[in-house]
């Protein structure tokens, strides 16, 4: 016996808002009593832009929640851009000079912060992150691939081929040392590689 389907779309309004009050409800139990379960929730509000000063309220809580919340690198930089998407400016360039600053700021979390500000178009501000890194983790993997990025960035394409150049001996793999070497060319060859 044959059987025909006939399709269906199901649409739900507010996914986001849904979304949302389950947080609210996992915070109460395990998640809530951890800075990684506060941070996560925070950070869904900002990547979907919705409940921001709720957001802003969860990434407090991750950072100075009572025996809970823990200053680290992420929670800081989760709590900086929350308070920036709340339009306090001043409290998050502070929080985000806070972050970079701090000790558990390692290489590839000062490289991937740096990359998401070029994914913002604030080349300036991540070259500024990726000589930052530099100083503090010079001669570390992916350093000179940030200072290549950011330089290449601004504009200085002398100063991104030579930290391409630096950044290809030090590749730790045949993918990265290979996806260089591409990027080497391009920047040989005048183009974007941003």
């Amino acid at each position: 016996m044959a059987t025909s389907s006939t399709p269906i779309d199901v649409t739900v309004d507010n996914a986001a808002e849904l979304y949302v009050e389950n947080l609210r409800r996992e915070l109460r139990n395990s998640p809530g009593f951890s800075w990684q379960g506060w941070r996560q929730a925070a950070d869904y509000c900002l990547q979907q832009k919705t409940n921001l000063a709720e957001g802003l309220t969860w990434a407090q809580n991750a950072v100075s929640l009572p025996f809970i919340g823990q200053e680290n690198f992420n929670t800081l930089s989760t709590l900086a851009q929350l308070e920036e998407a709340n339009g306090k400016t001043a409290e998050a360039k502070a929080t985000r000079d806070q972050a970079l600053s701090h000790p558990t700021a390692g290489p590839i979390d000062l490289h991937q912060y740096g990359r998401s500000l070029l994914g913002e178009k604030k080349a300036a501000e991540a070259l500024a992150v990726f000589q930052l890194n530099a100083k503090r983790h010079p001669g570390v993997w992916p350093v000179e691939v940030g200072l290549m990025r950011g330089y290449a960035a601004v504009g200085n394409p002398a100063e991104a081929l030579k930290h391409a150049r630096i950044a290809v001996t030090q590749a730790p793999d045949d993918g990265n040392r290979q996806n260089l070497e591409r990027l080497i060319k391009l920047l040989e060859e005048g183009k974007d590689i941003n």
